[in-house]
């Protein structure tokens, strides 16, 4: 194989052979700054779990039972702490004003989605949850970039003004309320450290940043200037030459990844082994099936619970497990027409009660609706057809039917209630 660093390969090319970049993120700084007793502060909750197993690896490997468990947290969680710590020195001295409530992220949520809806530019929209939910991400980009919403003689747009009514009515429900949602959190802990509200580590140290935000510099500023030794680790990167090749397809580029990883594992290289796909989401079901033929030959039946040799930082979609698919088909209206897709998931799921029992009879039924050609069908409809003859399902008709009727109640019910 022919690799020049930088040069694409030949587009015929098999495999990819190129050195390890090895960086260890537990380095001596870093190491030493925890044995200190400093407050390690990482980019994501991912690398602070890594910090936390490589930290107990090496204390294991210096043969200790027990060790003092280091403070190492991401920063959204360790900003939370700081919050906490505020409310608490709020609440201790008395008789103050009392903090705003830090809002959850499904309360978030739900809020920017009302003001969607209720707005008259989200009345027109198709999909008003979707653009509530760009606006609560554009409003984190917002105050974490300090980005100004409005710049004279910059371009506007119509989204761009819906989003500015839309952050400005989210902003006055929330002082109405008096909430403080999350991409506010680090400047409100920035004025609390310079007010002297809340303790300050003596030392401080942060990794894995590529980039640090103004809103968090700012925060780490202000912690300087408290009296905090705030100090950057970047890890020391070990020369490695990188090389390029092509492929006819994105297909035979995950397989000839697959098989340089099991190269480099039937080589004795040491892990973990790192591979970065774009556009995971489109491909993940390619990548899990290719890597699993040839990472794990042989076993086409794995026991339940077994696991597989890779891991895939993305998780499937939730909605995507038949189960849950099958209990989301059951929160639709009843009373209302169906698409025939969603009438054959219904008919031909192994989740509904009886359909073991009447496989062949739902299985004819689903037949007998696909010749029609029906683009959508009444669920009365198919709960009649589904008591006569060969297509006779008794207990379908029956759940069918109990939907139908529980879908015309929509007055609101408890939590508890809607669970039962």
């Amino acid at each position: 194989m022919d690799e020049t660093p930088l040069q694409p390969a030949p587009p015929s090319t098999p495999k990819i052979d190129a050195p390890l970049l090895q960086a260890p993120l537990l380095n001596a700084p870093l190491l030493e700054a925890i044995e200190a007793g400093a407050a390690i502060v990482t980019v994501n909750r991912r690398l602070a779990a890594h910090l936390h197993e490589a930290y107990g690896a090496q204390q294991r490997s210096a043969r200790l039972e027990v060790w003092a468990t280091p403070d190492i947290l991401a920063l959204s969680a360790w900003v939370r702490r700081c919050w906490d710590a505020t409310r608490e020195a709020v609440a201790g001295r008395g008789g103050a004003e009392e903090p705003p409530v830090l809002l959850p992220d499904h309360v978030t949520e739900a809020v920017w989605e009302t003001i969607v809806k209720d707005s008259a530019a989200g009345a027109e929209l198709l999909n008003p949850e979707g653009a509530a939910g760009l606006a609560a991400k554009a409003y984190k980009l917002e105050h974490q970039w300090r980005l100004p919403r409005e710049s004279p003689g910059a371009p506007t747009s119509e989204e761009l003004r819906a989003y500015r009514a839309w952050a400005e009515r989210y902003e006055a429900r929330c002082n109405e309320e008096g909430w403080l949602d999350g991409a506010l959190l680090a400047e409100r802990v920035a004025a609390a450290v310079q007010r002297g509200a809340v303790p300050v580590p003596p030392r401080l140290m942060i990794t894995g940043f590529d980039e640090v935000p103004p809103q968090e510099a700012a925060l780490f500023e202000a912690l300087a200037a408290a009296g905090c030794q705030v100090e950057r680790h970047e890890p020391k990167l070990q020369p490695a030459a990188a090389v390029r090749a092509a492929f006819p397809d994105p297909l035979a580029e995950i397989e000839a990844a697959a098989r340089w990883a099991r190269r480099l594992l039937e080589q004795g290289a040491p892990g973990p082994i790192g591979i970065v796909a774009p556009r995971l989401e489109a491909i993940r079901a390619d990548v899990e099936r290719i890597f699993r033929d040839l990472l794990s030959p042989g076993e086409p039946l794995r026991p339940f619970g077994a696991r597989e040799p890779f891991d895939i930082s993305l998780a499937p979609p939730l909605a995507e497990a038949p189960v849950v698919q099958a209990a989301l088909l059951l929160l639709r209206p009843w009373h209302r027409p169906a698409p025939a897709d969603e009438i054959s998931q219904v008919l031909l799921s192994p989740f509904f009660s009886g359909a073991e029992r009447e496989l062949t009879a739902r299985a004819a039924l689903d037949a007998r609706l696909r010749r029609w050609g029906a683009p959508a069908l009444d669920w009365g409809t198919v709960a009649n057809l589904a008591g006569e003859g060969e297509t006779a399902c008794p207990k379908l008709r029956e759940a069918i039917e109990a939907a139908r009727a529980a879908g015309v109640q929509t007055r609101r019910r408890e939590a508890a209630r809607f669970a039962q």
